[in-house]
């Protein structure tokens, strides 16, 4: 029987990482009879097809598109998407149901393969993926409220009861058909994740596969979050103009470049230890049914936790870090600033006489005016001379990488 295997996080479980390594090795993955469909640039979008856990979950309009694909007799379909594992925890019944039925019209049978992480581990790296890519300005919650909203894209604090909704996902599709994996080193079959994922597929790692470089997500460590946390508090002041939104994430790339400069502790960790027991707590229940239900030793228990050297404070920057973190920033600076060409200066000035125009600066509108000639005259008369849509490339290309 045919099958269309859906990958569905967790977010925050190596997910991008895992959906660089499907991209690279489509050929491969083809070879051993798995379809992995092109995708758009955003490789989140799983087909092109929208699955953010703030929108409706999408049915037959957009997975016709998938089945389409078993028309070419093929054996089966890899579709990854980490927010679909924010929809199915939701509502199993409600969201497998109908994809059940409406695959098995053409002999297709649905499997999932789904990546766990440790609640408080899991809830810390999604506040740090927030502060990142959100802009958040909030402060760490160490106790949430049962069923509040634990991010900004939309995810509740109830998909940490994993038992819960997993066995129902199980006895939908069948408990041979999903396949729960545990994001954590030691667990991985075959040491890393794209052994285990291939293993838990049914394919062969083929020794051609290519990997993804680096870390295509990195976090940062816990002390540069709250500089960053910091950040996003003064810039979200800009409410007129997206600008604030570029500003909080050239700071962020700052803060990681910075963070590497001084080197990396490895410390994300945001919970004191009463609190990150006192979290834990609230599932080891449905966690002790979860690992019984797999047959596997619980590694999400709290006891060792019990036993370790408590931490009591919250770590944070001393008067020497932030004199270094001052050096560093002014140098990385001075290396944006002295690599851009000419119309990319020109184009930053443009931008910005925008902005002082929309707060009332008076001059702002010679300057916006001057700026946009020097632009215009150049795109003409000037060879290479970049486009608006070339310079946003450009500024997205400047050198703020962390290697």
């Amino acid at each position: 029987m045919r099958r269309l295997i859906l990958h569905i996080g967790l977010p925050k479980t190596g997910t991008t990482a895992l959906q660089h390594f499907f991209t690279e090795n489509r050929k491969l993955f083809g070879e051993q009879g798995i379809l992995v469909p092109k995708t758009p640039q955003n490789v989140h979008r799983a087909y092109g097809v929208v699955f953010e856990a703030s929108q409706p979950f999408p049915h037959e309009r957009v997975w016709k598109q998938v089945r389409d694909l078993f028309a070419e007799k093929t054996d089966a379909v890899l579709v990854s998407h980490e927010d679909l594992s924010t929809h199915m925890a939701k509502n199993p019944e409600g969201v497998l149901r109908e994809l059940v039925e409406y695959f098995s019209e053409i002999d297709v049978r649905i499997q999932i393969v789904v990546y766990l992480r440790r609640q408080d581990l899991h809830y810390e790296s999604l506040y740090n993926q927030d502060v990142k890519y959100y802009c958040t300005s909030n402060t760490f919650n160490p106790t949430p409220e049962d069923d509040s909203i634990i991010n900004s894209n939309g995810i509740s604090l109830s998909i940490y009861h994993y038992y819960e909704w997993l066995h129902r996902i199980a006895e939908i599709i069948g408990k041979e058909n999903a396949f729960i994996r545990i994001y954590d080193r030691a667990s991985f079959a075959g040491g890393d994740i794209f052994h285990d994922f291939v293993s838990a597929i049914g394919i062969d790692y083929d020794d051609r596969f290519v990997l993804p470089a680096a870390d295509p997500n990195p976090g940062i460590d816990s002390q540069y979050l709250e500089l960053c946390r910091y950040a996003n508090s003064v810039y979200s002041k800009d409410e007129l103009t997206r600008q604030d939104t570029v500003d909080k994430i050239l700071f962020y790339k700052f803060m990681l470049f910075i963070n590497n400069q001084l080197g990396r502790t490895g410390d994300k960790s945001l919970f004191l230890d009463a609190e990150r027991l006192k979290f834990l707590e609230r599932f080891s229940e449905s966690n002790r049914r979860l690992f019984e239900f797999i047959g596997r030793e619980n590694i999400f228990s709290v006891e060792p936790l019990r036993h370790a050297e408590m931490k009591t404070a919250r770590e944070t920057l001393d008067a020497l870090d932030l004199r270094e973190i001052v050096v560093l920033l002014h140098r990385r600076w001075l290396e944006c600033s002295c690599g851009m060409s000419y119309p990319v200066r020109n184009y930053l000035r443009l931008k910005l006489a925008q902005i002082k125009m929309k707060k009332g600066d008076p001059g702002a509108r010679r300057k916006l005016r001057r700026y946009r000639l020097i632009h215009s005259v150049g795109k003409r008369l000037v060879p290479g001379w970049p486009s608006t849509g070339e310079m946003e490339v450009v500024l997205g290309e400047m050198p703020l990488d962390v290697n």
